[in-house]
């Protein structure tokens, strides 16, 4: 059981234009998400764990970084690795850029994905149960929304 608590404010231009997701998964695990419509352009995500924290930012053609627990974003460490590995992705960054960059190779990746379960008859990464999943708990957040309360998922 997932247990989901979900709250959202309008902007005059949007409906929902932030929204905040808090969940407690079957296994106690936290995980809590904002989103917001009127910010700059930003498709982060961070995973954080015993060992440290995992950084993924979809429009960023070096926007793949970890950072262990005695690793601190901003020390001059860091900052000089992450100069280094940049300037090293740069020559491969500028065709990817002009074919749309990570986040349009994404789209590229899943419909090949997809043509290539088709052609070999093999079964997608994600099946249509996992879809199912993903519906229910955003049913059960906009639930949430409404009724202000947590909305458990089975």
């Amino acid at each position: 059981m997932v247990k989901i608590h979900a709250a959202s404010r309008r902007s005059p231009d949007f409906e929902d234009d932030t929204c905040t997701v808090t969940a407690e998964m079957a296994d106690g695990t936290l995980a809590s998400g904002v989103f917001c419509f009127s910010t700059s352009p930003n498709s982060d995500l961070e995973i954080f764990g015993d060992r440290g924290r995992l950084l993924v930012s979809c429009y960023a053609f070096d926007g793949f970084d970890f950072l262990s627990t005695s690793t601190y974003p901003g020390g001059i460490g860091k900052r000089l690795r992450n100069l280094v590995s940049s300037l090293g992705s740069v020559r491969g960054a500028l065709p990817n850029a002009l074919r749309g960059g990570d986040f349009a190779a994404t789209y590229f990746h899943l419909w090949n994905h997809f043509a290539d379960c088709i052609r070999r008859g093999v079964a997608p990464a994600c099946t249509l149960e996992d879809g199912k999943h993903a519906v229910q708990v955003a049913l059960a957040a906009l639930q949430s929304v409404e009724s202000g309360r947590p909305v458990s998922v089975v």
